[in-house]
């Protein structure tokens, strides 16, 4: 599976089923298959293991898992990594999606016209086993039905305690004032994971 990975190329099907034959399996972007846990501190990959199998942190289960911090030290990264420790263990009955919020929204956006393809997809991110967000909150909803249903979204997740899995770069005060304030909050927090340190992204600056 790690081999698959790093290959970007994970055994998951158009309609987000485990498939170790899928013709056309999830694909992870190049960016995100540089790093592996060892980049990470070890109690990452113990906190994301644990919680794929449903293990209590500290006697709570948690079904929401957020990792927050600044951009470029790897949240991303530990996400895909952590949708592949889910699928080390062979689920055949088990659907996984992962999803930048941009793509969420304006999938959103093509429902609000009645889409039929857009419709579809919003069902199936409810209904699947794993739902991974990346780069929750970096666009505006523009509307309030989009907030509406992200909102229906996250709270059918919460409710019928399936996994959810948030990369994070807002604030809370952020999320507050553009997602439908507290209510939101409330529903994409569960075990937060704070990403403390520097950017792995390269940066260099010239004076001349």
């Amino acid at each position: 599976m790690w081999e698959r990975f790093r290959t970007g190329r994970l055994p998951v099907n158009d309609y987000g089923y485990w498939a170790s034959n899928a013709p056309t399996p999830l694909t992870v972007p190049e960016e995100f298959r540089q790093r592996q846990w060892e980049d990470f501190k070890p109690a990452l990959q113990q906190v994301a293991q644990a919680w794929v199998n449903g293990q209590p942190h500290l006697g709570v289960q948690y079904t929401n898992l957020m990792f927050r911090g600044a951009p470029g030290n790897g949240k991303s990264s530990a996400a895909w990594l952590t949708v592949v420790e889910y699928l080390t263990v062979e689920r055949p009955r088990s659907r996984v999606f992962v999803v930048p919020f941009e793509e969420m929204m304006q999938t959103f956006s093509d429902a609000e016209g009645y889409g039929e393809f857009a419709m579809e997809k919003v069902g199936k991110w409810h209904r699947s086993e794993l739902l991974a967000i990346d780069d929750f909150g970096t666009r505006d909803p523009k509307t309030q039905a989009r907030v509406g249903r992200l909102f229906h979204l996250l709270n059918d997740r919460w409710q019928n305690r399936r996994l959810t899995l948030i990369s994070c770069n807002m604030p809370d005060d952020w999320i507050a004032a553009n997602l439908d304030g507290e209510r939101t909050l409330d529903r994409i927090k569960g075990l937060v994971v704070n990403f403390l340190g520097a950017s792995f992204r390269k940066h260099a600056e010239i004076t001349v």
